[in-house]
């Protein structure tokens, strides 16, 4: 049997019916017409930390800002907590930022667990001890923490458990 794959009218109809398939397929299927790109949303310049100071309030919290922009970043890292936790402390100002505010970032715990008891949780202890040094650190450079707002972190989870956990032990004066 030497006859081409064409001439065999086995092969032809299937061929034709997978061809005839194909085009069902293509139109019967969605077209998605021009489809829009969304942009991500863009950061918002207004912080969540800045929603109840008066206008009067956000200028004073700047100029005292203005004033201490030289004495930062202060970094620290291998910090040794109390429950075995290595901890980075990292204060610091990002030109891209509110003019009120500072950058208190912590590192090296977990904020995914916001169990406010430290016998059970001792990335709250480690967050404790580090917060405290960091606020010594401050004094120590003649900073003030309470003329200041702080950002504790860029995603919303680590600044909810960090507030928290600031707010539930009272470490801010």
């Amino acid at each position: 049997m030497n006859l081409s794959l064409l001439q065999n009218k086995h092969i032809r109809l299937a061929l034709g019916i997978s061809v005839g398939f194909l085009i069902l397929i293509l139109l019967l299927s969605p077209h998605a017409s021009n489809p829009q790109i969304v942009p991500p949303p863009l950061p918002s310049p207004f912080r969540p930390e800045l929603q109840s100071l008066s206008s009067t309030q956000r200028s004073t919290v700047a100029a005292y800002r203005a004033t201490i922009t030289d004495k930062l970043p202060i970094y620290q890292d291998n910090i040794s907590t109390s429950v075995k936790l290595k901890t980075t402390l990292n204060l610091y100002i990002l030109p891209s930022d509110p003019a009120e505010t500072v950058r208190f970032e912590i590192y090296g715990v977990s904020y995914l667990n916001r169990d406010s008891t430290e016998f059970t949780n001792p990335n709250l202890t480690a967050f404790k001890e580090t917060f405290q040094k960091g606020l010594a650190l401050l004094r120590e450079q003649g900073i003030d923490p309470t003329q200041l707002i702080f950002i504790y972190g860029d995603k919303a989870y680590v600044r909810e458990t960090a507030e928290f956990w600031i707010k539930n032990y009272q470490l801010l004066p």
